[in-house]
């Protein structure tokens, strides 16, 4: 019996352990994305775009998940591209940040392409003339609860697109 309640133990102090450990990493992203330098969100950017990218490519652009899909063609290659924002609905089309800068693939996609196709919240827009502005231009157009998280990380620069046409309801 003894033996049964130390491996019962053991096993409870692994799982508190592994949870402490993720709660962690968690916090040491959060300050890693807000505090840290060129290099720090370089490898954050690399991380997100080959381990968390594709895991938020099964929820993005669905009815009420925060994600959208941005879909674009690549500049050089031409290949078709998806890739999940946090896209905000402003007066006349949609905020994105661009927490690690212009110089992001599918920005330049965009940029060079001059449109893109937009899925938020299961909706399928055709979005045109991309303008990347400053957080001064955009802060006024946002709501407090996205402009005081975007202020926190110091998100400087967005990327504003404009619907070409009514939204296309898609199933």
């Amino acid at each position: 019996m003894r033996g049964r309640r130390t491996h019962s133990r053991s096993r409870l102090s692994v799982g508190v352990g592994v949870a402490l450990a993720a709660v962690g990493l968690l916090v040491a992203f959060f300050l890693a994305l807000r505090y840290g330098g060129p290099r720090t969100m370089d490898a954050i950017r690399v991380f997100n775009k080959w381990v968390t990218n594709p895991l938020m490519m099964t929820m993005a652009g669905r009815r009420h998940w925060y994600a959208a899909v941005l879909r674009h063609t690549g500049r050089r290659s031409g290949r078709a591209y998806s890739t999940p924002v946090v896209a905000v609905p402003v007066e006349g089309g949609f905020v994105v940040p661009l927490p690690y800068g212009e110089g992001v693939d599918w920005l330049k996609n965009v940029l060079a392409a001059g449109r893109a196709t937009l899925v938020v919240h299961g909706t399928t827009y055709h979005v045109v003339s991309p303008q990347v502005l400053d957080a001064a231009a955009v802060f006024p157009m946002l709501d407090p609860r996205h402009r005081r998280a975007w202020e926190n990380y110091r998100i400087e620069r967005f990327v504003r697109l404009s619907p070409a046409e009514l939204a296309l309801v898609t199933p």
